[in-house]
C-alpha cells in the first residue's frame, strides 16, 4: 500500500502488517494495543521485537505527517 499526504506531499510504502496498523490507527490507540493486535496475528514472534517493530513504523510516519503525537 501507498500513503500519500496531500498537504506535506509526503508518500511512504507500507507492507500488508503496516496497512494493518494504519487501519488500526483510525481510531485513537496507544502504542501497546497495536503490539497486542500484532500478537494477534504473529504468536510466536517475541512481544519486544513487535514493540521495536510497532515503534519504528510510528517514528517512520511521523516525518511526513501521517499521524500526530501527543504527550
Amino acid at each position: 500500500a501507498i500513503l500519500f499526504n496531500p498537504d506535506t506531499s509526503a508518500v511512504l510504502a507500507i507492507n500488508n502488517t503496516g496497512l494493518e496498523l494504519w487501519r488500526a490507527l483510525a481510531n485513537p490507540t496507544s502504542p501497546e494495543d497495536l503490539v497486542t493486535l500484532l500478537l494477534a496475528s504473529y504468536e510466536d514472534a517475541p512481544a519486544e521485537q513487535l514493540t521495536n517493530d510497532v515503534q519504528s513504523y510510528l517514528q517512520a510516519l511521523l516525518p511526513g505527517g501521517f499521524i500526530g503525537q501527543v504527550l
